[in-house]
C-alpha cells in the first residue's frame, strides 16, 4: 500500500471518529444523569448536586432528596435524626412509575428518625415509595394526595409513632385524602401511649384503593380511622388484612363501603363500623375471618348499615349490632363463634345466639362457646391464638379453614410469632 493510500485512509478514520465523539457528546448532553442510589447523611450537605451525590458526598435534608429525587432513584438514608424545617413537597418533586418508583429507604437497615419538626411532607405525585424509617408525628406527617393527586405510594417497614393528642381524631402519623390513591402501608408497628390518649397511626378521608397489611398496632385511640367515606356508595377496593392490634381503643372506626377486611387478630380491641359517616356509606362490606379476643365488632347507631356480611369471626365478647337502635341493620351474619349466653346486643336487648337467630334469621351455621388457643388461656404471641386442635371452630368456616384469622399469616414481615407481646419502644416521648 502506497504511502498516499494509507494517509487517506487515515484521514477518513479521523474524520469518522471525530464525527462518531461529537455524537456521543450531544447524546450524552440530551440524556439526563442516570438513576440510582443518592445519599443523605447528618454530616452531609444540600450544595452538593444530584450529579455529584455519592455515598461521599450526601445531602443533609429530607426536603434536597425530596426536591431532586427522580424516577427510578433510591435515596438512602445513612443512621441519624432527621427533622422537618418547613412544610415540603407541595410544589416539588418529581414523579416515579410502576416500573422505577422513587425509594426513600434507610441505608443498610441503619436506625433512621424522621420527625416532623411540626410540619408535612406532602406526598402529591406518584409512585413513592418509603421503606424502614422510623416516624414520629405531631400532626399529619405523611400527608398523601392534599394539593395534588398522589397514586401508588408505599409505606413499607419501620416504626410509627404519633407524639401529640389527635384533634378530634384527625391527625395521624399517616393522613391519606380524597386524591390518595392505590396507597399500600404493610409491615409497620404503629406506637401510642394508651388506649385514650387520642393518638391514631392511620387517618383515611376519603382515599380508595388503601390497603393496609401485615402491620402492628398498640396503645392507640385507634389504628386505623376511616373518616367520611365516598360521596357516593361505590366499590372503594379498600382492604385491611393481617393486622395485630392490642391494647387499642378501636382497632378500625369506619364509614368505608365495599372494604375487605379479614384476618386481622384484635386482642382487648374491638372495631367500629359506621362512625362519624356524613355520606352514604358502611355499605356492603365484608368482615370475615377476624379474631376478636375479648372484644367484638360494633356497628354504631348514628348510620344505618346496609348490606355489610360478617361470617367466618371468632368473637370473644358481645358485639353491637345497632346496640340502641330499632332501625332495620340489613347485616348478614353467619358462621361466626359468639359467646355462651350474650352473642348480640340489638335495639336494647342482648340475645344468645338462638334467640339472635329467631330474630335475626340468620347465623344458622354459627356456634356459641369459647374458642381454645394453642397458647392456653392466657395467649401472649401472635402464634399463640391459632386455634387448638378440638376448639370450637376448628375447621369450621364456610370455606372449611378455622373460623377467625389465619394466624401464620399476621403480622409484619419478619416479626417473631415466638416472642411476647412487644412494649412500647423507646421512641415514645412524652408531650
Amino acid at each position: 500500500m502506497n504511502m498516499t493510500n494509507l494517509c487517506g485512509k487515515m484521514t477518513f478514520y479521523k474524520i469518522k471518529l471525530l464525527f462518531v465523539s461529537v455524537y456521543l457528546v450531544l447524546l450524552g448532553a440530551a440524556v439526563p444523569v442516570q438513576a440510582g442510589d443518592l445519599y443523605v447523611a447528618p454530616n452531609g450537605s444540600d450544595n452538593v448536586t444530584r450529579a455529584g451525590n455519592s455515598i461521599a458526598t450526601p445531602w443533609a435534608t429530607i426536603e434536597r432528596a425530596v426536591e431532586l429525587a427522580e424516577a427510578g432513584d433510591v435515596v438512602n438514608y445513612r443512621a441519624g435524626t432527621y427533622t422537618l424545617t418547613s412544610d415540603t413537597g407541595y410544589y416539588t418533586g418529581n414523579d416515579g412509575t410502576a416500573q422505577n418508583p422513587i425509594v426513600h429507604q434507610s441505608y443498610n437497615n441503619e436506625s433512621v428518625l424522621w420527625t416532623d419538626g411540626g410540619f408535612r411532607l406532602f406526598i402529591n405525585k406518584n409512585y413513592w415509595t418509603f421503606k424502614n424509617i422510623n416516624m414520629t408525628s405531631s400532626g399529619r406527617f405523611l400527608t398523601v394526595g392534599d394539593g395534588g393527586a398522589a397514586s401508588n405510594t408505599v409505606f413499607d417497614g419501620g416504626l410509627y409513632i404519633p407524639t401529640a393528642p389527635a384533634a378530634g381524631a384527625n391527625n395521624a402519623v399517616i393522613y391519606l385524602t380524597g386524591d390518595a390513591i392505590n396507597t399500600t402501608i404493610k409491615n409497620i408497628e404503629f406506637v401510642g401511649s394508651g388506649r385514650s390518649d387520642h393518638k391514631v397511626g392511620v387517618v383515611i378521608f376519603r382515599a380508595v384503593g388503601v390497603k393496609v397489611l401485615n402491620c402492628v398496632g398498640h396503645d392507640l385511640s385507634w389504628f386505623i380511622y376511616y373518616k367520611h367515606g365516598p360521596d357516593e356508595i361505590v366499590d372503594t377496593g379498600i382492604e385491611f388484612a393481617y393486622n395485630f392490634v392490642y391494647n387499642s381503643e378501636s382497632g378500625i372506626g369506619s364509614s368505608v363501603a365495599y372494604a375487605n377486611i379479614h384476618d386481622n387478630l384484635f386482642v382487648n380491641t374491638g372495631i367500629s363500623m359506621g362512625i362519624d359517616a356524613g355520606n352514604p356509606a358502611n355499605a356492603f362490606n365484608n368482615i370475615h375471618h377476624n379474631t376478636f379476643y375479648n372484644d367484638g365488632f360494633l356497628v354504631k347507631d348514628e348510620i344505618q348499615p346496609d348490606g355489610n356480611i360478617f361470617t367466618d369471626n371468632i368473637f370473644g365478647d358481645t358485639s353491637a349490632l345497632l346496640q340502641y337502635s330499632p332501625l332495620a341493620h340489613n347485616t348478614t351474619t353467619d358462621y361466626n363463634l359468639y359467646p355462651l349466653v350474650s352473642a348480640i346486643s340489638n335495639d336494647g336487648t342482648t340475645y344468645d345466639l338462638d334467640g339472635w337467630s329467631i330474630k335475626n334469621g340468620d347465623d344458622v351455621n354459627s356456634i356459641e362457646g369459647s374458642a381454645t388457643y394453642v397458647g392456653g388461656a392466657a395467649p401472649s404471641a401472635i402464634s399463640d391464638y391459632a386455634l387448638a386442635v378440638g376448639s370450637l371452630g376448628k375447621n369450621a368456616a364456610s370455606d372449611g379453614r378455622d373460623m377467625g384469622a389465619n394466624i401464620p399469616l399476621v403480622g409484619p414481615a419478619g416479626f417473631v410469632s415466638g416472642l411476647a407481646l412487644p412494649k412500647p419502644p423507646t421512641l415514645v416521648t412524652s408531650n
